[in-house]
């Protein structure tokens, strides 16, 4: 159907597994030659700006990226300044 990206949240308590299957995940939709982004979201266990930059890193694919939520990055609070 023509998709170029698609984009992920990470919910689930086990944080180690859920990075895991996130970067299963990456390897999927670059297989799929599309670009995946991961959103964040204060409440979830990847729910800030460091959590979210260090499950990047923890994937560690040059096509996995952040999704910038503007509000969600306002709502996560004060450790994102």
């Amino acid at each position: 159907i023509g998709v170029k990206r698609v984009n992920v949240l990470r919910g689930g308590r086990d944080l180690p597994r859920g990075l895991d299957e996130l970067a299963l995940f990456a390897e999927v939709t670059a297989a799929r030659g599309m670009e995946a982004t991961l959103e964040f979201v204060p409440g979830l266990p990847i729910g800030d700006l460091p959590g979210a930059m260090a499950a990047i890193d923890h994937v560690g694919q040059a096509h996995f990226k952040l999704l910038a939520d503007l509000m969600h990055i306002f709502r996560s609070g004060p450790s994102v300044a």
